[in-house]
């Protein structure tokens, strides 16, 4: 009861995470329609309106999930890779707006009509779900949970680039530089964090990790290695799809 007890504000931030996310895919038609975007927004087709709608969401979450997890990263020197339980706070309140955020982006895909089809992201989204609800419900190995979210990151620059494109501006400079920085963004925060979380798990958290609850132990061994699979695949067809931007711009 103790435990319910003490989680119970780490789910209102989850309601709140969630309400939010609905409310900015509401407000983003409002907004563009009266900004100097008005008409390239308005032209879109509604699956595109509603695309941009959902990445903008997106990004917002993102944003906010990336600079707190960069912050415990760079400055919080007590949560290292040997801890074990340690109930962090402001960890869990941010594993909190990932998971209300992952829930109402989960019903946006359920629910508008427009993004039918999406099976790869709501398969993505479930196992996000669970991961997300280990990390909110058993505060154990922070130091791990916090390189799973520093993967947001990498994601406003995804979803920005997404916006660029269907807005029209995917010959711009504003994208190129936006791609750049996802690219490297996405390769410090998803692909060189991988022999870091391996490692430190080999040499500080092997054991303590078997004896957590059956939930961190299938995020930690069975959904972490899909993870990082999924963002090598993605990194090299980051790496393929730039190339072929850089032979067409020399052409």
């Amino acid at each position: 009861m103790r435990t319910a007890e003490s989680a119970l504000p780490y789910w209102f931030t989850v309601c709140v995470s969630a309400v939010g996310t609905w409310v900015i895919f509401r407000l983003v038609p409002v907004v563009l329609g009266r900004s100097i975007v008005d008409k390239r927004y308005n032209s879109l087709p509604l699956g595109e309106q509603r695309k941009v709608q959902k990445c903008t969401a997106s990004l917002c979450a993102a944003l906010v999930e990336g600079t707190i997890s960069g912050y415990i990263f760079l400055f919080r020197s007590d949560i290292g890779p040997d801890l074990v339980r340690y109930d962090c706070s402001l960890l869990r309140h941010n594993v909190a707006i990932f998971l209300g955020y992952t829930i109402a982006d989960t019903l946006l895909l359920l629910l508008t009509p427009e993004f039918t089809g999406v099976n790869d992201l709501l398969l993505h989204h479930a196992a996000s779900l669970y991961s997300g609800y280990a990390g909110l419900t058993y505060p154990v190995l922070p130091y791990y949970i916090n390189l799973y979210l520093l993967m947001e990151i990498s994601n406003p620059m995804l979803n920005m680039r997404v916006i660029l494109d269907v807005m029209g501006y995917k010959r711009s400079s504003l994208y190129m530089i936006n791609s750049v920085v996802w690219t490297v963004a996405f390769f410090l925060v998803r692909i060189l964090t991988i022999p870091l979380f391996w490692y430190n798990v080999t040499v500080y958290a092997s054991r303590e990790l078997f004896q957590q609850g059956v939930a961190i132990i299938l995020t930690g061994l069975v959904l972490m290695p899909i993870f990082n699979a999924m963002n090598v695949f993605w990194f090299v067809k980051i790496l393929l799809g730039a190339r072929a931007i850089i032979k067409d711009r020399q052409q």
